[in-house]
């Protein structure tokens, strides 16, 4: 696994002549899990985007490792993050394994078949995430949670340090949603970077080191969990009455408050 640290200063994000989110300035660090809130348009996957270097950046920069984004092959970006998008119900005409697979490309040659190694690394990335036992199995014919920890799978195949999440618990039930948050806690256990975006707050205070939100083109905070996710933050950038609670086990949880 690479070491990967990302850094974005003064940057803007959007399309075309488009600004979407401006004046970023953030971290993310090996080991940390970090949580991208804020409503429906406010700019998260585009920050994604920019950040993997799969759109350009408006103004400012990406570095990664301490080096310009824009001056390092696709490969090497790809050897240092991971992206793992929103599972929409595709359907792969593929096994398991075949999936998984497929986050070995960085490492191969352009004509070049995947070998022993990294078959073997896509089934470590497969026993990681627990489903071993799934490997011969068509993609489609898995439950959503278990399609979300293939895709997982697939990403630390790619032997990055860094995984960027785009709501990797969108549409999924409740057991499954805990099912892939525990999954992330794991990964940065065990050294990896965490990005995630989610529209869940409870997620952020269940896993997240370091929490980010965005609104009006713009982030508003960035800290802890418990600094910055007040039931007037989250009121104020979802335009909606919410209170945070502490649960007698300590946990806190978001709740509307009309």
């Amino acid at each position: 696994m690479n070491i990967a640290t990302i850094e974005a200063k003064s940057l803007t994000v959007g399309y075309g002549d488009k600004n979407i989110v401006s004046d970023i300035n953030l971290r993310f660090f090996h080991g940390q899990v970090y949580c991208l809130l804020g409503p429906n348009g406010c700019g998260k996957t585009t920050l994604f985007k920019t950040l993997m270097g799969l759109i350009p950046a408006l103004q400012g920069n990406v570095l990664i490792n301490g080096k310009a984004l824009h001056t390092q092959a696709r490969k090497i970006i790809a050897k240092n993050i991971a992206y793992v998008a929103q599972n929409h119900g595709v359907v792969f005409p593929y096994k398991v394994l075949e999936v998984v697979l497929m986050g070995r490309t960085a490492h191969l040659g352009l004509f070049s078949a995947p070998g022993k190694v990294d078959i073997e690394s896509a089934k470590a990335a497969l026993a990681t995430v627990g489903l071993s036992d799934f490997s011969d199995t068509d993609f489609n014919r898995i439950s959503g949670g278990q399609q979300q920890l293939v895709l997982i799978a697939r990403a630390l195949a790619q032997d990055a340090g860094m995984i960027v999440m785009d709501e990797p618990t969108a549409s999924l039930d409740f057991g499954n949603q805990m099912l892939v948050l525990e999954q992330i806690q794991k990964l940065a256990n065990q050294g990896l970077g965490i990005i995630l975006s989610t529209h869940n707050p409870d997620h952020a205070f269940r896993v997240a080191q370091e929490t980010v939100l965005m609104a009006k083109g713009k982030l508003i905070a960035q800290g802890s969990p418990d600094e910055i996710l007040t039931g007037a933050q989250l009121s104020a950038i979802y335009d909606f009455p919410v209170q945070v609670e502490v649960l007698a086990s300590g946990a806190r949880v978001c709740v509307p408050s009309f």
